[in-house]
């Protein structure tokens, strides 16, 4: 009986400390076609075709704005979740994949990605830049970035838009854990004494 006492505790505990760490390390592809871009241009100038999705955006919900943005080459991050997010860029030297991942605090709301081409001649086919919506998109997921440019041109800048809000702290959660397993102790006790 003493062992069944000690396995069920121990069982409890293990299972509180996977649920506090848990995280599932899955990717959200996006290729030029899938998901269906909202909207997509030949514009060249990067001023251009900020205006073009901030106005595009701002009919959807006028809180959303470029949260991060990272260009190609050379190499560069910028805005207010630059230390959240990372982008590799495959391969580098002229790159048609890329792959984003959250590193940070931070998950963006209603997530929207633009994807700008540096090489594409205006009117050509395919568009110089595609704006998506990450509707499945948890923020967590590692975005995968495929098939951009291939024979004619390359990725020159990622930019995610959307509405920021804060991760809770893995202390947090560990603290969370730690008041489930105390209750369960709790638990056990008044249903011992009975």
């Amino acid at each position: 009986m003493r062992f069944l006492k000690v396995s069920s505790t121990f069982n409890l505990v293990v299972f509180c400390a996977l649920l506090a760490f848990a995280s599932q390390a899955y990717a959200y592809s996006i290729t030029p076609d899938s998901p269906t871009p909202l909207t997509y241009g030949w514009e060249n100038d990067n001023d251009d075709i900020k205006d073009i999705v901030k106005e595009y955006l701002k009919n959807i919900d006028p809180l959303i704005v470029e949260l991060y943005k990272a260009e190609a080459d050379p190499f560069k991050e910028e805005g207010s979740l630059k230390d959240s997010f990372e982008t590799l860029f495959h391969p580098e030297d002229d790159p048609m994949d890329a792959t984003i991942t959250n590193s940070g605090a931070y998950l963006i709301s209603h997530p929207y990605l633009v994807v700008k081409d540096g090489k594409q001649t205006p009117n050509e086919m395919p568009p110089s830049w595609y704006l998506f919506e990450l509707a499945g998109w948890d923020g967590i997921e590692e975005l995968q970035l495929t098939g951009f440019w291939p024979d004619k041109g390359a990725i020159s800048y990622v930019a995610l838009y959307g509405t920021a809000q804060s991760v809770p702290e893995p202390s947090t959660m560990l603290l969370l854990g730690f008041g489930l397993i105390g209750l369960a102790g709790i638990g056990r006790r008044k249903f011992f004494k009975k």
